[in-house]
């Protein structure tokens, strides 16, 4: 708990250096998802994690309860396009907070993509919720007793719960900032949900 508890710290800390080191980062550093694999599988609310391949997802990957790695996570929208609504931040376009990008957007700096599909709720309402919260400063304090500001999983928690207040989702104490955050493994080994895609990159 204490090595969680310096890398989500030590993240926060290196927040501005690492993104000067993403801008310097070349496009041939971008790991090869096989995207149209992924877009036969997605459908509408699905919940699609990634590992990526910068300097921050090292950081953060380890921010999980289970040996599953992960460093982001996001909720399909599928209609006439296939998008990720998702709460981000160091992007090179500087965009912050919640937004919505096309799925190769998302999957482009991915060394694996893992897909999970919530059993009991209709899927489709995940997306139109988390729709209600695009333009939401990312949340730097991962406060979840405040909706204002938004960090990546708990996105995913706060959709969960205002469909189904009684889901289990699990939390992880961090002793520094006196809070329970969500893990970045929020649906693994959880019978809620179902991984139904798992990608590796080539």
């Amino acid at each position: 708990m204490k090595r969680l508890s310096a890398i989500i710290i030590a993240a926060i800390l290196m927040g501005i250096l690492t993104f000067i080191c993403i801008h310097k980062q070349s496009d041939s550093r971008k790991a090869s998802i096989n995207i149209e694999i992924l877009k036969s599988f997605v459908e509408d609310g699905d919940i699609i994690f990634r590992l990526g391949d910068r300097p921050w997802s090292l950081l953060i990957k380890d921010i999980a309860t289970t040996k599953e790695s992960y460093s982001h996570v996001g909720i399909i929208r599928k209609n006439t396009e296939i998008t990720v609504i998702n709460a981000d931040t160091l992007r090179v376009d500087g965009k912050d907070g919640v937004i919505e990008v096309s799925i190769n957007d998302f999957s482009s700096v991915a060394q694996r993509i893992a897909v999970f599909r919530v059993k009991s709720i209709e899927r489709e309402k995940l997306s139109s919720i988390a729709e209600e919260y695009l333009g939401k400063p990312f949340d730097w304090e991962f406060d979840l007793s405040d909706e204002s500001r938004i960090y990546c999983s708990e996105l995913i928690y706060i959709v969960l719960k205002r469909i189904r207040p009684d889901i289990e989702l699990k939390t992880i104490y961090i002793k520094e900032l006196k809070k329970n955050v969500i893990p970045l493994d929020v649906c693994v080994e959880n019978d809620e949900f179902e991984q139904v895609l798992l990608i590796e990159s080539k």
